[in-house]
This record gives C-alpha cells, sequence and structure tokens, in this order.
C-alpha cells in the first residue's frame, strides 16, 4: 500500500497532465464545427434522456444483486433484434479542402453571397460540398442538404457559421438519380430555406 502523500501526489501529476494536454490540443468554439440541421431526429445515438425509464433508480442496480431466477429456462431463443453486421460510420467528409481536383456543378448569387456546389475526389470516394463566396453576413449559415430517396427534400444536412468557415462538409454522390444536393444560405437555421437563398438540385 502506497504511502497516503505519494499517492496524493500522484493523483495531482494526473491532474496536470490532464491539464497540460487540454492545453496542448487546444478547444474547439462552440460554433466553429459543423451542426445538423433538423435537430432531435437526426440525433445518432438512441439513448434518449428524457426517457422515464433513465430515471427510474432500479436501472441502477448492478446485475449481480439482483436474485436470480429459479425457473428452469426455456429451450425457446428470446425475440432479440439482429446485430448490425456493418458498424455505422458518418459518411460526411468534415473539410473537403482536402479535395485537390474539386470543380464547380452550379452557381448561384444572392444577397448574402455567391453560392458555389462543388464537387471532387478524395481516396477514391467523390463527395459534393457547397461554399459561398463573399458572404454578406458572418451570422448566416450555409446548409448543405442531401436527397436521398429522390422526393426532392433533405434527408440530411450540414450547417456552418459564415463567421467560421465558408463552406460545408462534404457527402459522397452516387450514380442513382435519387441522391441530389442543394446548398442554401440560412439567415435563421430554425426557417425552411428561401429560394432566392438556395440553388438548384444537383
Amino acid at each position: 500500500m502506497q504511502p497516503t502523500g505519494a499517492l496524493a501526489r500522484r493523483i495531482a501529476a494526473a491532474g496536470a497532465g490532464a491539464v497540460m494536454a487540454l492545453t496542448l490540443l487546444g478547444a474547439a468554439a462552440a460554433d466553429a464545427g459543423p451542426q445538423v440541421r433538423g435537430g432531435p431526429e437526426h440525433r445518432d445515438d438512441n439513448d434518449d434522456p428524457k426517457d422515464p425509464k433513465n430515471d427510474d433508480p432500479k436501472n441502477d442496480d448492478p446485475q449481480d444483486e439482483k436474485p436470480k431466477d429459479d425457473k428452469p429456462k426455456s429451450d425457446k431463443p428470446k425475440d432479440e433484434k439482429p446485430k448490425d453486421e456493418k458498424p455505422k460510420h458518418d459518411p460526411w467528409l468534415y473539410d473537403p479542402a482536402l479535395i485537390k481536383d474539386g470543380k464547380v456543378a452550379s452557381t448561384k448569387k444572392t444577397e448574402s453571397g455567391t453560392i458555389h456546389m462543388a464537387y471532387g475526389t478524395y481516396l477514391g470516394i467523390e463527395y459534393a460540398w457547397a461554399w459561398v463566396e463573399d458572404p454578406a453576413d458572418p451570422d448566416h449559415h450555409l446548409t448543405l442538404d442531401v436527397d436521398l430517396d429522390g422526393d426532392r427534400r433533405w434527408d440530411d444536412a450540414r450547417y456552418v457559421r459564415l463567421g467560421d468557415r465558408q463552406y460545408t462538409p462534404g457527402y459522397p454522390t452516387a450514380k442513382s438519380k435519387d441522391r441530389a444536393f442543394q446548398a442554401c444560405v440560412l439567415k435563421d437555421t430554425a426557417k425552411p430555406c428561401k429560394a432566392d437563398f438556395r440553388t438548384p438540385w444537383w
């Protein structure tokens, strides 16, 4: 057993190391990264903090403290959901500046700046993204909306504040006509995009 003084010194050293690591890595600004358009329905996690079962103290009981069931086990398998064999991954390319052969697919002049829809290949995958030339207001947001099922309504989207960066993340293109992209400058991310501030579907 370690003396109390040595243990305290170890804990203090670990705390100082954590502070030093945070200082070296730096902290990203709260609005610097892309945001998910549309709110909680696009969350990837399945744990709903508002779910009352998460507040149930019974859920805090350790499994090994529960009494064992003396009933004989049935040979009938339980109805369980099949596990996904393919792990979920985020298809978005956070920084399309990595793409060196980018081309402009379409351009739209708006009061909030000129929106360019672009595409290019990175690591063998073609991505589409949008960027704004000469943004008029740093508090406006640029969104890239992705249609995945051909109804020309967005199914996935990311937006950025133009004061932080002027381009969206990229999303993989597809040969299917169902997939299409649209970019828009939003004054308010909670409201729909106005026709004068968006590109045609590409």
